[in-house]
């Protein structure tokens, strides 16, 4: 059995601290709720120095300088929504979408 939060007038709530220090989201840090199959997702938005390290693994050291200028200084989610917007982000997600339809 789960964990218990109660939701205010306001439609807040406290998340219990052992679900803050699991996710180790800090003040003013994001979370993100996911709609999944079975259920909810809870999660943290990554840093930008996550997403940094994240993008740096992914990209061929030869466009690192294109990619850290085009992305510089935008959150996690925003440079999610720049990426799902470019031509890249655009011929990725048509080549999930005939993989698996």
């Amino acid at each position: 059995m789960g964990m218990t939060a109660t939701l205010t007038k306001t439609g807040q709530i406290t998340i219990p601290k052992w679900v803050r220090e699991y996710l180790d989201v800090k003040p003013g840090q994001v979370i993100v709720f996911r709609k999944e199959k079975d259920g909810m997702k809870i999660m943290r938005e990554k840093t930008a120095e996550e997403t940094a390290e994240a993008i740096d693994k992914l990209i061929p050291p030869e466009a690192r300088e294109h990619h850290m200028k085009y992305y510089a200084g935008l959150s996690a989610s925003e440079a999610r929504e720049k990426w799902a917007r470019s031509e890249e982000g655009r011929a990725y997600f048509k080549d999930q979408m005939e993989r698996y339809l």
